[in-house]
């Protein structure tokens, strides 16, 4: 049987597994998946940040900064009395 028919025959079949055999598999695909692209930190939301996303959002404030895109302290202090 190829990889693509297992999934889906336990696509299929997931609905008769008892819990506990459910929490033990998502807790190991969790693992695996957290060891290719680990949560780093989570967001105001409290929604989990994945290191990918982190590394992406560095890169276009670093992008921003070169293109002059932001504002200071004195800038966003100055702004902050109005709200």
């Amino acid at each position: 049987m190829k990889t693509i028919e297992k999934r889906d025959y336990i696509h299929r079949h997931l609905h008769q597994i008892d819990e506990n055999l459910v929490n033990e598999m998502y807790e190991k695909i969790r693992s695996l998946i957290d060891k290719k692209d680990p949560v780093v930190g989570f967001d105001a939301s409290n929604k989990p940040i994945k290191k990918s996303q982190f590394i992406a959002d560095i890169k276009e404030a670093e992008t921003q900064i070169e293109k002059g895109k932001y504002i200071t302290i004195e800038e966003l202090e100055e702004e902050s009395e109005t709200w």
